[in-house]
């Protein structure tokens, strides 16, 4: 039961990262500069994860 509940955390992950991935896709066609709000949004993911 917990493996399934990590497994079940870590693609809830993955589909809100996706989702974070598409909004930002939308916004940068309309104003560049969000490029490094995106980034950070990226480093921040990637340390959540990490730890």
């Amino acid at each position: 039961m917990k493996t399934f509940r990590r497994h079940f955390c870590k693609s809830g992950i993955i589909k809100a990262i996706n989702l974070i991935f598409m909004v930002l896709s939308n916004i940068d066609q309309l104003n560049i500069v969000k490029q490094g709000v995106k980034l950070k949004i990226i480093v921040f993911i990637v340390v959540q994860v990490r730890f």
